[in-house]
């Protein structure tokens, strides 16, 4: 790749006027954020049905509520105050199994007149770290002592560990395909020391243990996720040609069933624009 991402979608927390309309009962019921889901893909106009609809969900399992303002997602009061304390969540309860309401709202959509194709979207390990704790002092602990970098591994490597048992509980209950973010641990943010040693390499190690394990299904990478993975060398990508020019989310149904495993540079949140070209990702 020569150029940069510029992500062209909507914000990502965004939820319709019909799913806002539904209110808390999104966050945190299954018939509730299935409806959302639906509701957001008819007003969007989406090709697919994405699961979870405007938030990031495996983040309720560790504490985190969400309200609804202006039709956004926002997060209330991070759960853990200090990394410490999420490591030591993170060790106490080893046998937690992550994105329950999510997996129980992707059965559900199986079972009923909804029959598009359905994305997974879940964070990278570094931004659900980030996204349940004081990122600043996650971030200081990348550059700080060896103990500190020991505990920041230790956390990473426990989330990468839930985020594969849940995605691969995804795919058995139904997912199409697997939508990777990593919005607090991309390279511009991190760095690229940081990147390699932490945030980049468990993304990487995250779709090491997916890959065996999709089958038919495939992983979509945000723009600025692969374009991190490709410059610190995790991954690298091969430029496809779409003719006609089709919308991204055709192109991610398009390639299902077949070769990839991963495609990269596209936003899932950009309905409308035509795309010419797309990039399969493989892992180095």
């Amino acid at each position: 790749m020569t150029h940069e991402f510029l992500c062209p979608g909507r914000e990502e927390s965004s939820l319709s006027r019909g799913a806002a309309a539904l209110g808390a009962e999104v966050f945190s019921e299954p018939s509730v954020l299935l409806e959302g889901a639906v509701r957001n893909q008819k007003e969007y106009k989406s090709a697919f049905l994405r699961l979870p609809p405007g938030f990031p969900a495996e983040l309720t399992d560790f504490g985190q509520k969400f309200r609804i303002d202006g039709g956004m997602a926002v997060p209330g009061k991070m759960p853990f105050q200090k990394p410490e304390a999420l490591a030591e969540f993170l060790r106490k309860n080893q046998s937690l199994r992550i994105g329950k309401i999510v997996l129980e709202s992707l059965k559900r959509s199986k079972l009923t007149t909804v029959h598009s194709p359905v994305i997974l979207s879940f964070y990278a390990p570094f931004s659900l770290a980030a996204a349940l704790t004081d990122s600043f002092l996650l971030y200081r602990m990348m550059n700080h002592s060896s103990e500190s970098v020991a505990l920041l591994h230790e956390i990473l490597s426990r989330i990468t560990v839930l985020l594969s048992d849940y995605a691969i509980d995804g795919l058995a209950c139904g997912a199409d395909i697997l939508s990777l973010a990593d919005p607090y641990g991309n390279l511009e943010l991190v760095g690229g020391k940081c990147y390699r040693e932490f945030s980049g390499k468990y993304s990487a190690m995250l779709l090491k243990r997916l890959e065996p394990e999709l089958g038919a299904a495939l992983v979509h990478l945000c723009g600025k996720t692969a374009l991190s993975l490709e410059k610190t060398g995790f991954m690298r990508a091969t430029e496809s040609r779409e003719e006609p020019p089709a919308p991204y989310a055709r192109i991610l149904i398009k390639s299902l069933r077949k070769e990839p495993s991963f495609l990269g540079y596209g936003c899932i949140h950009c309905e409308e624009s035509l795309n010419d070209r797309f990039w399969v990702m493989h892992l180095s």
